[in-house]
């Protein structure tokens, strides 16, 4: 999804609660999400996400979908920590770019519930995953930051 008009129709049917589906183009949640694949997408209050969690976001007139790997307060600002299945990195995103949560996910005629039943616990344990791989990554900046001061002249 690249278009504004797209975004505000989305925002305006999350908040209206009315069903919205959204074909997968991309593989940064592949195996999870294939393309071919829709999610079903639900308004989120930002402090009622838990690990794992799919959420969408808005990123340069794109939506993403990424799982939810923590909350971040830096500088007083609290952001939401991102990460693709399929991507080596993490990314931050700010409260207000967030869409919605991953509901259900339907491949081939098949629907499967993201937020109750063997979906839930799949994703709260790929979610624990995230976060590890994003605390470590934020560990290795950080030391190397360190490293860089100390053998400075």
């Amino acid at each position: 999804m690249k278009d504004r008009v797209a975004f505000d129709a989305l925002a305006s049917l999350l908040e209206a609660e009315r069903l919205c589906l959204v074909p997968v183009q991309g593989t940064s949640m592949h195996p999870f999400l294939q393309i071919g694949d829709s999610i079903q997408l639900g308004l989120v209050l930002p402090e009622a996400l838990r690990l794992g969690d799919l959420i969408a976001f808005r990123r340069e007139d794109r939506l993403i979908v990424h799982r939810f790997a923590g909350h971040v307060r830096l500088d007083q600002v609290t952001w939401l920590r991102q990460k693709g299945d399929n991507l080596r990195g993490f990314g931050l995103v700010r409260l207000e770019d967030l869409m919605g949560r991953v509901t259900y996910v339907t491949r081939a005629g098949g629907s499967r519930p993201m937020l109750s039943g063997f979906g839930l616990w799949r994703n709260r344990i790929l979610g624990c995953q995230a976060w590890m791989i994003c605390r470590m990554l934020e560990l290795r900046q950080h030391l190397g930051r360190r490293l860089r001061r100390a053998v400075a002249p």
